[in-house]
C-alpha cells in the first residue's frame, strides 16, 4: 500500500525491493503488480516474489553453462527459456517445460542437480561439472549408452568408475568417427562428392555414407534387371530404361533408384502376368475343343498377339457358344444333322451357325406353343409353375407331355366349376375350399377326381336337403305371422335364409336388426367396422405389407377400404401360391422387372395384376436371352401375423342336428366375443401366478369386506384353480345387523338355484343367515374352474357368487338376477341332454354332473362347426357392489346358452 506522509503519497512500501531487482536486469512490471494486488498480505507475497527470484536464477544457472552454447542440445529451447526468466513471475511454467524436456533429453543433468548438494559436501563441485560438460557434449548416437552411468550419478564416490564409463562410451563415438572419415575418403577416391558428410551428426553421416555405398549396388542391379526382366519382351522399352537408370549415376538419392527399380519390376511381372494370360486363354481354347496351330507362346510374340486378341476373343466366343449350342439340341432332339467338320474350327463359324438357328427355331416353336397351352389352364385358375420352369429346359419333349395331360387338367377345371358353383356359405366352406385348392395347386390323379365327384354329390345333396328343411320352417313362420307371404327365399343362400328364419323367429317381421357375418348386432355397426378394419390394416403393416395407400384411402372413406379388402384378402392369403409360381420363372433373364416384382409382391391392391400377368410374363420371359446368370429371385413373403383372442375352427364334421350347431357356435360369441378392455386384460394378465391370485380375489370379493382366506389350493399343473372351500372361514359380521339379516332377508332363492343346476342342500332354517350363506358359497366355490367342462357353467356358478347377499340395499336386485338365471337354463339343460345323447351318454338330471360327463365325452368326440372351451372361465369378472355390470353379464351369458330356434346361429356378444 501507499505510504502517506504530512497529506502526501511518498510510493509504495516495495519500492526499494522493485528498485533493487531492477538493478539486477530482472523484469519487475508483474513483479510490481502482483505485489500490489496482494498488499493486504505484502509479506507473503514478498516472500514468495524472493522464492521465485532464487528459483529463476538457480534454473538460469542449470541452462547457461559456458559449453551448452556450442552444443545446443536444446534447438534453441535454452535461448527462449532464459528470456522468459527475465521476468521471475514465469518461472514455474519455465521449469515445468525444463522438467519435460529433460526427462527425455538431459537425465544425468537432472540427477546431478538432484544431488549437487550431495557432490559439493565431498567437495567434488568441480568433478561434477566435468561430469556434466562431458555428457552433454557426446553425440545423440552415445547418449543412450549414459543410461548405464545415471543411476550412479548420485554418489561422488563412485567418481572413477563414472569417470572409466564415460572414457569408454567416448573411445567409441571417437572410434565411430574415425571410420566415417575412413568411408568419406574412399567414397571420394570412387568420385562421388561426399566432403559435406564431414561436417554432419555422427549418425547422420553413418547414414548418409550408408545410403552412398549402396547406391553403386542398386544401379548394377538394375542393370541386370532390364536385360533380364524387360529385353526378352521389347529391346526397345529396355533401352528406355537403361538411359533413365545413366541419368541416375550422379543422384544421392537411393530413392529415385528403388522407385526404378520397383518400376521395372511391375513393369516385368506386368508383362509376364500378361504373357501367362495369353497361354492360359490359349490352353482354355484348346480345352474346349478350339484347334490352334501353336500350344503356347514366348515372350517376343506376346505384343503381336495381344493386338489381335480382342478380335479372335469374340471370334472363339462366338464359336464356343454355338458349339455348346449345338451340343444342347443334339441331347433333346432327333434327326440333327451333322455338324463334328465345323466344329473346334474358326473359320467355318459362319456354317456352324446356320445349323444351330434352324435347330433354335423349331426349339422355340416347341417352347411357344407349351407356354400357351400352359396359360390357357392358368387363366383358368390351375396353379402349374413346376411345369413352367420345366418347359424352358426341354420344350420338345415336355409338349408331348402336355398334351398327355390336357385331359386330366380338364377334368380338374370342370369339377372346380362345380364345387364353386355349390351353396356352402352355411357349412363345408372350408372342405370345399380345401378340395378346389388341391385340384388348383396340386398335380393330382384319377383317384382324386373319382373322390371329388363323389364329393361333390354329397354336398349337392346335403345343400338341398338343408334349404327344404328350411323352406318348411319359413312356410312355418309365415303362417304364424312371423315373416311376411312375399318372401323370396330363393335369393337367399343357406347362410342367410338361416340368418333370416332366425331373425323371423326371435323378432317377427321387424327389419331393426343389422347383420354383420354371423351375427346379429344392435348398433354402433359403423364404429365397429371401423374398428376392425384399422385393426385389420394394422396386423398387415406389422406382416410387412405396404398399406400405406390403403390407410389414406381408410381415413377419408373407410367402407371402400373394407370392400376393397374383401377382394384381395383371398389373394393375399394366397400369397404363398403366388411366390411358388413367380419363383419357377427364369427371372435371370431381365433382372429389372425381377426386382419391380420383388417390390410389387408388398403392395396388397397389386396382386391382382401380378396374378394376371404371370402368363404374359413367362411367355416374354421365355423368348429372352440370359442377362444375369448369377442372379436369384428372392420373393418377398409377409411375417406371420400373431392373432390373439380369435376362434380356432374345426375339421368340419356332418352335424347332427342343426341346434347342436347353434349351441357350439354360440359359445364362440361368450368366449371371445369380449370388448376390447377384456381382451387386453386377458394378454396382460396371462401368466400362471396372477390368474391364480385373481381368481381367488374374484371368488372371495363377496366376502371382502368381512370375511378372510386361510388358503388356496393350486394345481401344480396350472391345468385348473379351485378355492379350498374347508380353508373358508365362517365370515364374520356382515355391514348389516344380525338382526336385519335374520329377520327381514330371505335366501331361498340360493336353494332354488343350487336345486336347478343340482347342487341342492338341505334348507338349514335352524341356522343364521350368515352361516347358510357360508355353506351355499363353500359349495359353490369346489366346483369352480372344474376342467374339461363347458366354460359357460364356470361363468355361470362365478357370476352366482358374486350375486350372494351382501346385506346392502342391492340385494334385491342380486336375488332378482339369480332367479333371472334359474328360469333361463332349461334349454341350455335341454342342449346338454341332447350332446350326450349324440355321444351315447345318458343325462342324470343333474347340470353340474352332466355338464361334466359332457365335457370329457367332447374333448374325446369334438362337435361340428368351432371348438366348445372346455376350460375355467378366466374372463375379469365386475366387483360385487357393480349390479350394472353384473347385470350385463348375466345377459350376456343367458344369450349364449339359449336359443330362439332350432335352426341358424345366433350368437350375442358375451
Amino acid at each position: 500500500m501507499p505510504i502517506e506522509k504530512d497529506g502526501e503519497t511518498n510510493g509504495y512500501w516495495f519500492d526499494n525491493h522493485i528498485a533493487k531487482w531492477a538493478e539486477s536486469g530482472i523484469d519487475t512490471t508483474e513483479i510490481s503488480n502482483y505485489l500490489k494486488d496482494r498488499a493486504v498480505n505484502g509479506t507473503d507475497a514478498l516472500i514468495r516474489v524472493s522464492t521465485l527470484i532464487e528459483d529463476s536464477r538457480i534454473l538460469l544457472e542449470r541452462i547457461s553453462q559456458p559449453w551448452l552454447p556450442r552444443l545446443d542440445l536444446s534447438d534453441g529451447l535454452f535461448h527462449q527459456w532464459v528470456e522468459l526468466l527475465n521476468n521471475p513471475m514465469n518461472y514455474p511454467n519455465v521449469k515445468q517445460q525444463y522438467d519435460q524436456w529433460a526427462r527425455k533429453h538431459r537425465r544425468w543433468e537432472m540427477v546431478l542437480h538432484d544431488h549437487r548438494g550431495v557432490w559439493e559436501a565431498a567437495m567434488m563441485s568441480d568433478e561434477r561439472d566435468l561430469i556434466l560438460a562431458r555428457c552433454d557434449s557426446l553425440e545423440n548416437s552415445s547418449k543412450p549408452q549414459l543410461n548405464l552411468i545415471i543411476a550412479m550419478l548420485n554418489n561422488p564416490e563412485l567418481f572413477a568408475t563414472i569417470d572409466t564409463k564415460l572414457s569408454e562410451i567416448e573411445e567409441n563415438e571417437a572410434r565411430q568417427k574415425r571410420a566415417v572419415y575412413s568411408a568419406i575418403q574412399d567414397l571420394a577416391a570412387n568420385g562421388y562428392d561426399v566432403g559435406y558428410i564431414s561436417g554432419m551428426d555422427l549418425i547422420e553421416a553413418l547414414e548418409e555414407i550408408t545410403n552412398r555405398q549402396s547406391l553403386h549396388n542398386l544401379h548394377e542391379i538394375i542393370r541386370l534387371q532390364i536385360i533380364d526382366k524387360i529385353a526378352g519382351f521389347d529391346d526397345g522399352l529396355a533401352e528406355k530404361y537403361e538411359t533413365r537408370r545413366k541419368g541416375l549415376i550422379n543422384d544421392t538419392n537411393a530413392g529415385n533408384l528403388n522407385s526404378l527399380s520397383e518400376q521395372i519390376n511391375v513393369v516385368s511381372e506386368e508383362l509376364n502376368i500378361r504373357l501367362a494370360v495369353v497361354n492360359n486363354q490359349i490352353a482354355d481354347w484348346r480345352s474346349a475343343g478350339i484347334k490352334l496351330e501353336s500350344e503356347s507362346i514366348g515372350p517376343h510374340e506376346l505384343l503381336e498377339w495381344e493386338t489381335n486378341m480382342p478380335e479372335l476373343v469374340k471370334q472363339v466366343e462366338v464359336h464356343l457358344n454355338l458349339a455348346n449350342r449345338f451340343t444342347y439340341f443334339d441331347n433333346r432332339l432327333e434327326n440333327v444333322p451333322a455338324a463334328n467338320q465345323y466344329i473346334g474350327y474358326l473359320e467355318h463359324s459362319d456354317a456352324l451357325a446356320d445349323v444351330v438357328e434352324q435347330l433354335e427355331l423349331t426349339w422355340k416353336e416347341a417352347e411357344v406353343e407349351a407356354f400357351s397351352i400352359i396359360e390357357s389352364y392358368q387363366t383358368q385358375g390351375l396353379l402349374l409353375d413346376e411345369w413352367v420352369g420345366s418347359i424352358t429346359t426341354d420344350p420338345v419333349n415336355f409338349l408331348a407331355t402336355i398334351r398327355h395331360e390336357e385331359e386330366i387338367w380338364q377334368h380338374r377345371l370342370e369339377y372346380i366349376n362345380k364345387l364353386l358353383e355349390i351353396d356352402v356359405s352355411f357349412q363345408g366352406k372350408a372342405e370345399v375350399e380345401s378340395r378346389i385348392a388341391l385340384l388348383k395347386e396340386v398335380d393330382v390323379g384319377v383317384d382324386v377326381i373319382e373322390d371329388t365327384e363323389r364329393l361333390v354329390r354329397r354336398l349337392i345333396t346335403r345343400g338341398a336337403r338343408h334349404r327344404r328343411m328350411l323352406e318348411r320352417e319359413l312356410i312355418e313362420l309365415i303362417s304364424v305371422g312371423k315373416a311376411s307371404d312375399d318372401t323370396i327365399s330363393s335369393t337367399f343362400n343357406l347362410a342367410e335364409f338361416e340368418q333370416f328364419v332366425a331373425q323371423a323367429r326371435r323378432y317377427g317381421p321387424s327389419n331393426d336388426m343389422s347383420y354383420t357375418g354371423n351375427s346379429i348386432i344392435r348398433g354402433e355397426v359403423s364404429d365397429r367396422i371401423k374398428v376392425k378394419i384399422a385393426q385389420e390394416l394394422a396386423q398387415y403393416s406389422a406382416a410387412g405389407w405396404y398399406v400405406d395407400e390403403l390407410q389414406g384411402m381408410f381415413d377419408t372413406d373407410p367402407y371402400s377400404v373394407a370392400k376393397i379388402l374383401a377382394s384381395i384378402r383371398p389373394l393375399m392369403k394366397n400369397h404363398d401360391s403366388l411366390r411358388k409360381r413367380l419363383s419357377a420363372m427364369p427371372w435371370n433373364r431381365n433382372v429389372s422387372l425381377a426386382l419391380q416384382i420383388q417390390e410389387d409382391m408388398q403392395n396388397p391392391l397389386r396382386l391382382a395384376s401380378i396374378n394376371e400377368q404371370i402368363p404374359q410374363l413367362m411367355i416374354s420371359l421365355a423368348k429372352q436371352a440370359i442377362e444375369d446368370a448369377e442372379f436369384s429371385f428372392t420373393p418377398w413373403a409377409p411375417n406371420p401375423v400373431r392373432k390373439t383372442l380369435l376362434p380356432i375352427p374345426e375339421q368340419t364334421v356332418n352335424p347332427s342336428d342343426t341346434l347342436g350347431d347353434a349351441h357350439e357356435a354360440m359359445l364362440e360369441a361368450m368366449e371371445f366375443h369380449s370388448n376390447d378392455t377384456d381382451a387386453v386384460q386377458t394378454e396382460i394378465s396371462n401368466q400362471p401366478n396372477v390368474k391364480v391370485l385373481e381368481e381367488k380375489i374374484e371368488e372371495t370379493i363377496l366376502v371382502e369386506k368381512a370375511a378372510t382366506m386361510t388358503s388356496v389350493k393350486v394345481d401344480n399343473d396350472a391345468k385348473y384353480e379351485k378355492i379350498n372351500s374347508s380353508t373358508i372361514e365362517k365370515a364374520p359380521q356382515l355391514k348389516a345387523n344380525q338382526a336385519v339379516m335374520t329377520k327381514d332377508f330371505s335366501i331361498d332363492h340360493l336353494y332354488v338355484i343350487l336345486e336347478k343346476i343340482g347342487l341342492g342342500i338341505a334348507n338349514k332354517k335352524g341356522s343364521s343367515t350368515l352361516d347358510q350363506i357360508s355353506t351355499i358359497r363353500k359349495t359353490l366355490a369346489k366346483y369352480v374352474g372344474t376342467e374339461p367342462r363347458d366354460i359357460r357353467i364356470d361363468r355361470l356358478l362365478r357370476l352366482v357368487l358374486r350375486l350372494l347377499p351382501q346385506g346392502d340395499s342391492n340385494d334385491d336386485r342380486r336375488a332378482a338376477l339369480i332367479m333371472k338365471i334359474t328360469n333361463n337354463i332349461k334349454r341350455y339343460q335341454n342342449w346338454v341332454k341332447l350332446r350326450l345323447a349324440a355321444r351315447h351318454k345318458a343325462a342324470q338330471g343333474n347340470l353340474i354332473l352332466d355338464s361334466a360327463t359332457l365335457g370329457k365325452a367332447l374333448m374325446r368326440i369334438p362337435g361340428p362347426g368351432f371348438k366348445i372351451p372346455l376350460v375355467k372361465d378366466e374372463k375379469p369378472l365386475p366387483t360385487v357392489e357393480d349390479i350394472e355390470e353384473l347385470a350385463m353379464e348375466v345377459n350376456a351369458l343367458l344369450g349364449s346358452m339359449n336359443l330362439v330356434s332350432t335352426s341358424g346361429v345366433i350368437t350375442v356378444a358375451g
